[in-house]
């Protein structure tokens, strides 16, 4: 039985007057190959477009109060990701019309996904530091790799945002 190589990307936020944005990177080849950006606040929407600038995908936030985003491809909805945000389950679920997958914080700020078997889905690895951020992406072939590199960027939108509130937050 052979085993299974993931597909590998480089996720590379860009910061520029208030925007985020990311560009992905194929680690096969070293092309970029998809560019993200987010709009809005309060209901954002993320999109994931091509080297041509055409849209690939996208994910709707539902709601100001939770941590839930519609992932649509063409206009036609394909997975919902869900962040449980309890102190007694912290993880993450995606949702398609025929799996589920389930999302875990493992080691600091990298995450994986499992599938209901148990098979690993795809890693997701932050590694920040004061001057580089890079953030390393392995797809397995369980899972579309759009719906694996917009559930990762999601995931960096909102660690982003918790980090944002912690900072602001005044001390006592």
């Amino acid at each position: 039985m052979r085993e299974k190589v993931p597909h590998g990307f480089a996720i590379y936020p860009q910061m520029s007057l208030f925007k985020l944005s990311y560009d992905i990177v194929d680690l096969a080849n070293d092309k970029k190959m998809f560019t993200v950006k987010k709009d809005g606040f309060i209901n954002a929407i993320i999109h994931i477009y091509d080297y041509e600038g055409q849209e690939i995908i996208r994910a709707k936030k539902t709601s100001f109060w939770k941590n839930r985003y519609v992932i649509e491809k063409k206009g036609f909805h394909i997975a919902t990701l869900l962040f449980t945000n309890s102190l007694c389950d912290n993880r993450i679920y995606i949702d398609t019309d025929s799996e589920r997958f389930i999302g875990t914080r493992i080691k600091g700020r990298s995450y994986q996904f499992l599938d209901l078997k148990g098979n690993l889905v795809f890693h997701y690895e932050r590694n920040d530091s004061s001057f580089h951020n890079e953030y390393l992406l392995e797809v397995y072939d369980s899972i579309q790799p759009e719906i694996a590199i917009l559930s990762a960027i999601i995931i960096d939108i909102v660690f982003r945002g918790q980090r944002t509130a912690i900072i602001a937050a005044p001390s006592s």
